[in-house]
């Protein structure tokens, strides 16, 4: 839980730098190994702006890119191994990082840097390839202490709903400022190349035979979040007492999506007959530890100080 914490809070520090761009393109082999292709254009964490300079001096922007590029390679979780790993500054002043991480699992991959997926792919009995939705991986957790329990709405009265809505009403209104921040300019585009000719698409959008893509922008996220909070009582009555909550943001679940108009809890795509792998898993991973040492030393970033022990698949030769 400590973990999971303190990877929400770097990521909404991250993210109320404001103007954050990523693309995801993933490349999934059957057994759900796979890569991802990452471009990820931000602003520095401003609450890290004063760190890596020393007592008396800030830190250079060379020492900035350093200490970013050590984070996001030694907290990623999920990854096995990084490649083509390189990062430099835009002429606005943003860092560009460009990167490919391997991964065993699609619903492992989470770091404090925006890298995360928002699907996972799972077998159906039939043998054929689903690929879902995960919400769960889209919304920092945020620690808030105790989360208070929703109060059974069906046996409220009118008043006593309209004082629960209202109390709602004044938690969104407090928040309003860090979620604008958190969204504005904010766009993810998730790219997911599948073993497989693909059918039976929904929410995602086809890419061609066998590929799917999601755009998260959240300019729009942010307008469907005000545009819910400005609609009247009798409307939150009814949601509530059909066994709703009030969710702003992204809400971290199907309900919460479905509120603000979006679809995405309902994206899906199938794969009915998997090919064979697209790509050598082990072989890749192993050549990618062994380049490893030489891209730190290439990134200015010395000896990797704890490397995750990462098992790789059975048969494959990565342990």
């Amino acid at each position: 839980m400590k973990n999971r914490a303190a990877t929400s809070i770097g990521l909404l520090c991250l993210l109320l730098g404001g103007c954050v761009e990523c693309e995801q393109t993933y490349t999934l082999n059957p057994d759900g190994s796979g890569k991802v292709a990452v471009t990820l254009v931000t602003p520095f964490n401003p609450f890290e702006q004063a760190l890596g300079g020393g007592k008396d001096k800030r830190p250079s922007l060379a020492e900035k890119k350093r200490l970013f590029l050590d984070k996001l390679l030694r907290t990623a979780q999920g990854v096995a191994a990084w490649a083509d790993v390189s990062a430099d500054y835009t002429p606005e002043g943003r860092l560009k990082f460009q990167g490919t991480a391997y991964l065993k699992d699609l619903k492992q991959l989470k770091s404090e840097t925006a890298l995360s997926s928002p699907a996972r792919l799972v077998p159906q009995a039939d043998g054929s390839l689903r690929l879902v939705f995960n919400p769960e991986n889209l919304k920092p957790n945020l620690p808030n202490g105790d989360k208070e329990e929703a109060p059974d709405a069906r046996k409220l009265t009118d008043k006593e709903l309209d004082e629960y809505i209202l109390g709602k009403r004044v938690e969104y209104q407090s928040g309003k400022g860090l979620l604008t921040a958190m969204l504005t300019d904010l766009k993810f585009t998730y790219i997911f190349r599948l073993p497989g000719d693909v059918s039976e698409v929904k929410a995602y959008r086809a890419e061609g035979k066998r590929a799917v893509s999601l755009v998260m922008d959240g300019n729009k996220i942010l307008k469907a979040t005000n545009d819910l909070m400005a609609r009247d009582n009798a409307f939150f009555r009814k949601h509530l007492r059909a066994g709703g909550h009030i969710e702003a943001g992204l809400g971290g679940s199907a309900e919460g999506l479905k509120a603000l108009g979006l679809d995405w809890h309902e994206a899906a795509a199938t794969v009915a007959r998997p090919a064979g792998p697209q790509f050598n898993y082990g072989k890749e991973v192993a050549a990618a530890r062994k380049a490893y040492p030489a891209l730190r030393k290439r990134l200015g970033l010395g000896e990797e100080k704890k490397v995750p022990d990462f098992p790789g698949p059975q048969g494959s030769g990565i342990d």
